[in-house]
């Protein structure tokens, strides 16, 4: 591994327990991948022979997947082709890195040594500031088990009972931007935290009464992880009297990948239903996820928060839910803010809902606890 040299732009990996390792891009495109060739090479089986390349146009860079199996993330979104800047991070597979564009001065790591010091932080130095504070506020937490959930109400439409609830993290919806930065990139952090959290969850559905169903947030940075399956057989095993999982995954996260396609086997067989969250796409979307379609389909804020006053967005829930019921696919109307939002959804089809006229968020213990069932008795069905 040679050093950086000023003037040269250099991706920096994370290493536990030890210093930073620096790899200095000195000739584009900048190739990485599994294969030995490659200018960076990450041994990994879930990185591809050629994965990804860098490459540079005039005074920008560029990332480009190379159509790899498990797909390339940076600052937490799946990319084909994007512009990287100073700072981005990049994560392939189980590897983290972050870009520094060339400049005369060293990394973010100036930051950290200003952190205790008197001299007054530029907005850049700022901002990395505010970061290493949250990233050391969420390593505290995992340290000691201090993450708290809360439940929001997701209701029958057509009875107005409670059918189930969808999990968080506390506070998960104020974050700050900084904070959401650091957990849609930072995988040694989300690594843990984002499985802890659903543990938590599940725990305190087994104490409090959640009704049929606890939805279960996967981020779209634990896709491709070894380690998400064998997370969700262990909450399946726990909660085999409790109520029935969901796994809730972003609509932009679902690829027909070898890994995908896995992961929903994997969950069939353990009894885990399938969410696919933030939908706002056409019919045509819908038909073509047909072969790797949901349980449970997820409308995106934007169309059903405030439909009764747009009549396009009326029409276009409307072809959703036709789509889906030819598919045996249930469709769930999300931010839901007033009566009459909840009354067209309804008019619509749309058999769920949640929102804030349907139930805000709580904590466990608004909710009533349940009463303990005999250890004969049979867990429910997992059909």
């Amino acid at each position: 591994m040679d050093k950086c040299v000023v003037g040269v732009p250099w991706l920096e990996k994370y290493c536990e327990g030890g210093e930073p390792e620096q790899y200095p891009l000195h000739s584009f495109p900048f190739s990485i991948g599994r294969v030995e060739s490659a200018d960076l090479q990450i041994e990994d089986t879930r990185v591809s022979r050629e994965h990804a390349v860098i490459l540079r146009e005039g005074k920008t860079f560029r990332i480009r997947d190379l159509h790899s199996t498990n797909g390339t993330i940076v600052n937490g979104q799946k990319v084909q082709d994007v512009e990287l800047v100073d700072g981005d991070i990049l994560v392939i597979a189980g590897a983290e890195f972050t870009f520094y564009a060339e400049r005369s001065g060293s990394s973010y790591s100036t930051v950290t040594e200003r952190l205790d010091g008197h001299d007054e932080p530029t907005a850049t130095e700022d901002r990395a500031r505010q970061i290493i504070r949250h990233v050391r506020r969420l390593q505290q937490s995992l340290v000691g088990r201090a993450v708290d959930v809360h439940f929001r109400p997701i209701v029958d439409l057509a009875s107005g009972a409670t059918w189930g609830y969808e999990a968080s993290r506390t506070g998960e919806e104020e974050e700050p931007a900084s904070e959401r930065l650091v957990l849609a990139s930072a995988s040694r952090i989300t690594g843990k935290l984002y499985p802890l959290a659903r543990k938590v969850a599940v725990e305190e559905a087994l104490r409090y009464d959640v009704g049929e169903q606890l939805f279960l947030r996967v981020e779209t940075s634990e896709i491709g992880s070894d380690a998400l399956p064998d997370s969700l057989a262990r909450l399946a095993q726990s909660s085999e009297i409790g109520p029935r999982l969901v796994v809730e995954i972003e609509e932009t996260g679902v690829s027909d990948i070898p890994y995908f396609q896995s992961l929903r086997s994997r969950l069939r067989e353990l009894g885990i239903r399938t969410a696919y969250h933030g939908f706002a796409g056409a019919k045509s979307h819908v038909t073509e996820r047909r072969e790797m379609a949901p349980d449970f389909l997820m409308l995106a804020r934007s169309l059903t928060a405030g439909i009764h006053r747009n009549h396009d967005r009326q029409k276009h829930v409307q072809t959703i839910v036709h789509a889906c019921q030819d598919m045996d696919c249930r469709v769930i109307a999300t931010g839901l803010a007033s009566e009459d939002d909840v009354q067209l959804c309804r008019e619509f089809g749309c058999p769920y809902g949640l929102g804030d006229a349907l139930g805000r968020s709580v904590r466990p213990i608004a909710l009533k606890k349940t009463v303990p069932k005999p250890s004969s008795e049979a867990p429910h069905p997992r059909s």
